[in-house]
């Protein structure tokens, strides 16, 4: 009778054991879950035609857009002069007016509504949002920057932005002359060899 209950024990021992396999596989059911918790991928940006966003003017003298669809008018004094235009006009803009984009008159500069959807978003998003991105590139050049730093690359840009830009960046040479922020004689130089006209701040 010993033996038998010694069998018994060794039985009761194998369940015990097969219990704690059943463990194991909890555990790994719990690996599962941790992994679905990776952050998601930030949501692509979708611009309805009523938002409105603040556009800038980067044309010297007074710029003038009217939508020939609806009459919409926008009116920039003066360059650097910001005003509000709805993502509607500007892709009206975009379809009947590329010179605006091409041309470099106008960059966009922010979202002026303020809305949650919108917060953090890149001016290069905002591009994208309106199908604008192969223009996104011009918006961020800094013209002083682009006369100071990299008069090589100038010619570059007049070849793909007209005389309208040509004509700015007549104006903005002689500003900075007249300013001390264009002083090199070399500079300056070059700078009338590249645009084909003499610079006035030369005494």
């Amino acid at each position: 009778m010993a033996e038998e209950v010694k069998v018994d024990e060794v039985k009761q021992t194998a369940k015990k054991t097969s219990g704690t396999k059943t463990k194991t596989t909890t555990k790994k059911a719990t690996t599962k879950e941790t992994k679905t918790n990776e952050p998601k991928q930030r949501e692509r940006l979708v611009l309805d035609n009523n938002v409105i966003l603040n556009v800038q003017s980067t044309t010297f003298g007074k710029l003038v857009y009217v939508n020939t669809q609806t009459g919409d008018k926008v009116v920039w004094e003066h360059e650097n002069e910001i005003q509000q235009v709805t993502a509607g006009n500007l892709r009206e803009m975009k379809s009947r007016q590329p010179g605006f984009f091409k041309n470099y008159w106008i960059r966009i500069i922010g979202i002026e509504d303020i809305d949650e959807t919108y917060q953090d978003r890149t001016i290069e998003e905002i591009y994208k949002a309106l199908t604008l991105q192969q223009y996104y590139e011009n918006s961020m050049m800094d013209i002083e920057d682009l006369i100071l730093n990299h008069t090589d690359e100038v010619p570059t840009y007049l070849k793909k932005m007209g005389k309208s830009f040509k004509t700015s960046l007549i104006i903005r040479c002689n500003d900075m002359i007249e300013s001390g922020k264009l002083d090199a004689f070399s500079k300056i130089k070059k700078m009338e060899e590249i645009l084909g006209t003499e610079l006035g701040g030369e005494d």
